[in-house]
């Protein structure tokens, strides 16, 4: 084997262990969000349940839920007191969605 290709296989192994050995991203996990959200008083599984479709990977959940709240507030079906209160616990849940 020659110089050139013992270092490249050297590389090689190197980024194949550092792609184990490296932390990963955490991945969504959809069954704990359910479980969260079991957990929620009505008003935050009702932001839950309303912003929840909309999660993505790269979403960003306070962004997402102050784009999509208000028209809860707005509807009448949550007062802004209780959104700004139950925003927290429920974005907490949402971000097991990521």
């Amino acid at each position: 084997m020659t110089k050139t290709r013992t270092v490249l296989a050297l590389c090689v192994s190197a980024a194949s262990l550092a792609t184990f050995i490296l932390p990963a991203p955490a991945l969504a996990d959809p069954a704990k969000a359910r479980a969260c959200a079991d957990r929620l008083n009505p008003p935050a599984r009702m932001m839950y349940d309303h912003v929840a479709p909309k999660v993505k990977s790269s979403s960003k959940i306070p962004d997402l839920m102050r784009a999509e709240v208000p028209s809860l507030v707005i509807g009448g079906k949550l007062s802004r007191d209780l959104a700004q209160k139950n925003a927290p616990s429920a974005g907490q849940c949402l971000m097991m969605l990521k």
